[in-house]
């Protein structure tokens, strides 16, 4: 798994070495070589595009709008991808500082203990969007007895 933030030039061997590739969506357009300036700088197709650079499972988060998955039963270009939109839970934001690391770690916590890539990123925009409830960083981070009404 590789959160690429901040974004930095990659050997394509490291692409193609990675089960799981997280990025935000200026990172993924970054990555596909989009210039884009506007708040949705990815759609589903360019989530699907980054797969062809060589993981197994690509992650865009968006913020309040939650994360895209994009997942190939096989790793192969001529594979269909499977794109999941995962909404957030609607939550007045306090602090945003943190969010992305708040994803991060809750998604490698979720993968390691055997969840799915869609249901580790399910249950970590839960933890995200508690964690933008609470002033800073890692003080916001939800125990997992506060995740309940977020995961509902």
């Amino acid at each position: 798994m590789l959160n690429l933030s901040p974004t930095t030039e990659l050997p394509d061997k490291t692409l193609r070495a990675l089960d799981v590739l997280i990025v935000n969506e200026h990172e993924a357009a970054w990555l596909l070589g989009r210039n884009t300036t506007s708040a949705t700088g990815t759609d589903t197709a360019d989530v699907t595009a980054l797969l062809d650079l060589g993981p197994r499972a690509a992650v865009v988060t968006r913020g309040a709008e939650g994360a895209t998955v994009v997942t190939r039963t096989e790793n192969t270009e001529t594979t269909p991808a499977t794109a999941t939109n995962i909404p957030s839970p609607q939550v007045t934001p306090v602090d945003t500082t943190g969010a992305g690391d708040a994803f991060s770690g809750a998604f490698a916590t979720w993968l390691a203990a055997g969840a799915t890539v869609v249901d580790a990123a399910r249950r970590a925009v839960a933890v995200a969007a508690v964690s933008v409830t609470r002033p800073g960083a890692q003080p916001s981070y939800p125990q997992l007895d506060e995740l309940n009404d977020a995961l509902n």
